[in-house]
């Protein structure tokens, strides 16, 4: 049996060619396969069975289908706030199926479906809002400004925007309001709207964030430098950047420049703009430290692997560089492992204190790009002792790190 699934793995025929799929006659019929591949031996889902009769026709890039228990989630392309959004509006004990493509006239190509089960999601999720409370100082009075170059008309990408924060920090009404940056005719940013409406929310809390992406953050700094305005934020406000993981392998210098120019604009010193990262496969997010390294969350395993290893089977100890790779603290989901496409080293080991002063277990991301990511059936990692998550996350609930 192969070992790696670039798609979705047929047991049957151990084939993983399923390029454009009809959706009316066989996705249906692929994920059944699916499921009781992973599935069928598992005493939580014994009475499960999938209804094809009430399959319901594809609409659109949200929700595809909606059975009994079991809802199947179009992964929009880097709308993954949104994602979260419709996944945690599902009722509980449901299994969900995340169907991470683009779709083009009814037909599917290059096919990755990650089912997972509702429960384990939002108990996953308990560890993430933990991490990031823990990493960040936040507390719930803390106010987040979203900053966007879009226009005000994006309701429903803003509302994904507020749920998604609302998730990540474990705060059902999280402080938080969106700064648009454009002007009535949408074509520009404009800088003194950008810093007046700053200053005005900045009376609403003494402590204050502020989350973009980095192509956002980059886009209004210089704007902001090039007419010669300065917002010099509070100590302590903190630049939350959502992306540039790639320009951080690829260009180390860029991102010098990236954080000396948001400092210029926003005041913020480099020590304080943190880079999430992010292994959506598996729903997890890792907040970034003053130190520079990444905190792994609450029951979750992060593993560097052997590159030279065809199968990721070699572990390596603290301070080697290999594949970035994360076991799936959602139990009896899938893919129960993901190789990232980073490489990167476990810097401090579990119950070990962090350079920034706070314990880990963190990582670092390396300088050279990793495989293409890739999910992985290996035998090892369904037998990989995961008992504690369910038992950690549980006492999570009712006491802080």
């Amino acid at each position: 049996m192969a070992r790696y699934i670039p798609k979705l793995y047929w047991p049957e025929t151990n084939s993983y060619h399923m390029d454009h799929l009809d959706v009316e006659s066989d996705l249906l019929n692929a994920l059944k396969i699916c499921f009781y591949h992973h599935y069928d031996k598992n005493p939580i889902y014994k009475d499960f069975s999938i209804n094809v009769g009430a399959y319901s026709y594809y609409q659109g890039s949200y929700t595809i289908a909606v059975l009994p228990t079991i809802f199947f989630i179009q992964g929009l392309q880097n709308q993954n706030n949104c994602d979260i959004e419709h996944i945690l509006s599902l009722p509980n004990s449901s299994i969900i199926f995340r169907i991470n493509v683009p779709v083009s006239d009814c037909k599917l190509g290059n096919l990755r479906i990650y089912p997972f089960d509702a429960d384990s999601m939002n108990l996953s999720l308990i560890g993430v809002s933990k991490s990031f409370r823990y990493i960040y100082n936040i507390s719930p009075e803390d106010y987040f400004y979203f900053l966007t170059p879009g226009n005000k008309g994006a309701t429903e990408v803003d509302k994904a925007m507020k749920k998604a924060l609302s998730v990540v920090i474990g705060y059902e009404k999280a402080n938080s309001q969106i700064i648009h940056a454009v002007d009535t005719s949408g074509e520009k940013i404009n800088v003194f709207k950008v810093v007046d409406d700053v200053h005005q929310l900045m009376k609403k809390a003494q402590k204050t964030h502020i989350y973009g992406s980095t192509d956002y953050f980059m886009r209004i700094s210089e704007e902001i430098i090039r007419n010669g305005k300065s917002l010099d934020l509070p100590l302590g406000t903190l630049a939350l950047l959502s992306d540039g993981l790639d320009s951080i392998i690829q260009n180390k210098i860029e991102i010098k420049r990236i954080k000396e120019k948001i400092e210029l604009a926003f005041g913020i010193p480099s020590h304080n703009q943190r880079m999430n990262y992010g292994v959506m496969e598996v729903m997890q997010i890792f907040p970034q430290c003053e130190a520079g390294f990444f905190h792994v969350p609450l029951g979750v395993v992060v593993s560097i692997r052997n590159r030279d290893d065809y199968c990721l089977l070699g572990e390596l100890s603290v301070g080697e560089e290999g594949q970035i790779c994360v076991i799936n603290p959602m139990i009896w989901s899938f893919p129960p492992f993901i190789a990232t496409e980073n490489t990167g080293m476990i810097v401090t080991p579990n119950k070990k204190k962090c350079a920034c002063g706070k314990y880990g277990p963190t990582f670092s991301i390396g300088e050279k790009n990793g495989f293409p990511s890739f999910c992985c059936l290996e035998q090892e990692v369904y037998n990989t002792s995961l008992a504690f998550v369910i038992e950690d996350l549980e006492k999570s609930l009712s006491s802080s790190h």
